[in-house]
């Protein structure tokens, strides 16, 4: 028998070595279903937990400048994911083929407390972050914080925040994308606690502080989503003439569908429909469903310029509750 090239040899051992080497993204993050493409990482579900196999994608990402996570069809389990200076797109396979589910007591919501930060599903700090074609639900009968902490909901679904505040309080910069993207809430109005308040929360931690009133720039663009059951479908805090878009989204049967407070931004309210919802069912005192709602409470605050046209208002109240547009 003839002996084997040695040359030939050497090439057909490359080729079986880089077939057998496992991705960079599943060395790092010792997980099978994680895989890294040309400038991506494909997530699979396991079945079970996904929280620490996205949350490592998620680092991956922002270290080696990856700009894009696919999640694959199918349904993830999550606890609370947060990302810094995140640049890309974490993005599913279809509002109706990709979802991720909030877990039952996942999140430790007293460290979150403690170290004064709201709590979230995801926490995107900074960076230019876009979510895009995937489901994100919550259940009425889950309670994502621990037991024998802060028991009961999470702030927000997505929050999309700066640094934490320090003493000089400085200003913090995040441009968020939302884009078609189905948020599903627990559709509880009226009960404490709630498994989670609102949809889309844009707000510096913080920003409540009296004594650290931290500002949050840059700019917000929800897109052709479903934003239901929350108490607020999304709640925007921006300042320094931010640029906030609110487009062909379906807010329904929120408490409050569009909430903005303390803003001073430039907003464009276009093509959307509000079907907010009064809790009359629980409660008779309580003030009734709420389109677009702004608060400001702040004086230094500043002006925020609204263009709204082309939306669609189906206020719905309970009770002896009143309605408003």
């Amino acid at each position: 028998m003839r002996a084997l090239n040695p040359g030939l040899w050497a090439v057909l051992s490359t080729v079986l070595f880089f077939q057998t080497t496992p991705s960079l993204a599943q060395t790092v993050c010792h997980a099978a279903e994680l895989k890294l493409g040309d400038n991506y990482i494909q997530v699979a579900p396991t079945g079970s937990d996904d929280t620490e196999n996205i949350q490592c994608a998620l680092d991956l990402a922002v270290e080696k400048r990856i700009s894009e996570i696919r999640l694959t069809r199918g349904e993830f389990f999550i606890g609370s994911l947060s990302v810094q200076d995140f640049v890309g797109t974490l993005q599913g396979g279809g509002k109706d083929h990709t979802r991720l589910t909030v877990l039952d007591q996942s999140v430790d919501c007293a460290a979150s407390a403690a170290r004064g930060e709201a709590t979230a599903a995801m926490k995107f700090i900074g960076g230019e972050p876009r979510i895009r074609w995937l489901t994100l639900s919550v259940g009425s009968n889950i309670w994502p914080c621990a037991t024998g902490e802060v028991y009961g909901g999470l702030d927000a679904m997505i929050h999309f925040t700066g640094r934490r505040g320090s003493e000089a309080c400085t200003t913090a910069v995040i441009y968020g994308t939302i884009d078609r993207v189905n948020l599903e809430g627990p559709r509880i109005y009226g009960l404490e606690p709630k498994p989670m308040y609102t949809g889309v929360l844009t707000d510096a931690e913080q920003s409540g502080d009296s004594d650290c009133r931290n500002t949050l720039l840059g700019s917000i663009r929800i897109n052709r989503s479903l934003i239901r059951g929350f108490s607020t479908g999304a709640w925007l805090n921006l300042r320094g003439n931010a640029q906030v878009s609110v487009l062909n989204t379906d807010f329904d049967g929120n408490f409050v569908g569009l909430r903005l407070d303390d803003s001073n931004a430039l907003v464009t309210i276009f093509g959307n429909r509000f079907a907010s919802k009064a809790p009359g069912s629980y409660s008779c005192c309580e003030s009734g469903g709420v389109g677009i709602g702004v608060y400001n409470q702040i004086v230094s605050t500043g002006l925020t310029h609204f263009d709204i046209y082309g939306n669609v208002f189906e206020i719905r109240s309970g009770g002896f509750d009143s309605s408003s547009g």
